[in-house]
């Protein structure tokens, strides 16, 4: 994006709804998502709000 002088980006709801499901689903087993568990990663919905919970290994960066 920097390289081109591109200013946005937008994605298209495919993308966005694989990768929530992604996203979630490598959040499952996180002890932030534990009922019990109390902490600014969880909205009130009880859904982590990260944007990755991979390492940048894992992540393929």
């Amino acid at each position: 994006m920097i390289e081109n002088l591109y200013a946005t980006l937008e994605v298209t709801a495919s993308a966005h709804d694989d990768y929530n499901e992604s996203l979630d689903e490598a959040c499952k087993n996180m002890v932030w998502v534990h009922p019990g568990v109390t902490n600014w990663y969880k909205n009130k919905n009880n859904r982590l709000t990260v944007t990755s919970p991979w390492t940048l290994l894992d992540s393929g960066s």
